[in-house]
């Protein structure tokens, strides 16, 4: 059985077609998908990623086990940046492609798509056992929204106090905590300017309905 997002109230309430994607019961479109693309790319369109995965790498030896369990320098980012990256096996199969966001010194962040973050969590706790390091699976507490378009900027300015025009690409303002953690994630969907915001699963109602709210095209 598809398992729903924090979201699923509101994506009825608009009347979404809903389909299993990965396991998640996923809002497939809202009406005339021609009209929901031309919205993405001439104004915004409000993303449900929820399904995805926040997998938390903390301690002080953290940006050196992710150098170890991934591909790529993940120790060098300053806090408040984001790279692309991934897991491979020990033959360099892919297992998946990821975003790691470092929030401070000691704390990163590993976004991992829906259908694998359960093996990506236990393939960085097996690989991060030997560092002052821990792995924690906080997927089931967050809920992920994206914000993508044009407009995106401007629809996001008004909920949040972060500079967001002064954000550099593949960047984010800094942990936003308690309630909110805001993120600027570089997206792999359609849409200039993308802009991801993610908050506790328990919140994540009031994200989407409060992001739904400027005026113009859906």
């Amino acid at each position: 059985m598809s398992r729903p997002t924090p979201l699923r109230g509101v994506h009825e309430a608009l009347g979404a077609t809903l389909t299993d994607f990965a396991g998640w019961l996923m809002p497939l479109r809202y009406g005339s998908e021609s009209a929901e693309h031309n919205a993405v790319r001439q104004a915004a369109g409000l993303f449900d990623l929820s399904h995805m995965g926040e997998i938390f790498v903390t301690g002080p030896q953290a940006g050196e086990a992710l150098d170890y369990a991934l591909v790529g320098h993940l120790s060098a980012l300053e806090p408040g940046r984001a790279r692309y990256t991934m897991i491979v096996d020990p033959d360099g199969g892919v297992l998946d492609d990821l975003i790691v966001y470092r929030l401070t010194a000691d704390e990163f962040m590993v976004v991992a798509n829906a259908s694998n973050y359960p093996r990506v969590a236990a393939e960085l706790t097996g690989r991060a056992k030997d560092f002052d390091a821990a792995v924690d699976d906080r997927s089931e507490q967050y809920a992920l929204v994206a914000v993508q378009g044009p407009n995106s900027r401007a629809i996001l300015g008004g909920l949040t106090d972060a500079d967001l025009d002064g954000l550099k690409y593949y960047a984010g303002p800094g942990p936003r905590r308690p309630p909110w953690r805001w993120r600027r994630a570089a997206a792999r969907a359609a849409g200039p300017g993308p802009r991801s915001a993610g908050s506790p699963a328990g919140r994540g109602r009031r994200a989407g309905s409060s992001c739904a709210c400027p005026r113009g095209p859906p």
